[in-house]
């Protein structure tokens, strides 16, 4: 079933943790191509509490803030 009807898409995950979702990230991933998706880029934001401002709402890494703009960029290309 196509759900993304071959729809390019970009997978962002997050979690308090280390990883960053990562585990989920790359199993959703490895996943979409079956439902019709083209992941053109992915983002996992690690550490949440640590590398996000919520009342800002910005992330405070200048590392991981230039990782998103570069998948964001991917996706945009």
């Amino acid at each position: 079933m196509k759900v993304y009807q071959d729809k390019s898409v970009v997978k962002l995950a997050t979690s308090p943790g280390r990883g960053g979702g990562a585990n989920v990230l790359k199993t959703a991933v490895e996943s979409e191509p079956h439902f019709g998706a083209s992941v053109k880029a992915q983002f996992s934001l690690p550490s949440f509490n640590h590398n996000f401002d919520k009342d800002k709402a910005v992330i405070t890494d200048g590392e991981l803030l230039a990782a998103l703009k570069g998948a964001l960029a991917a996706f945009n290309s």
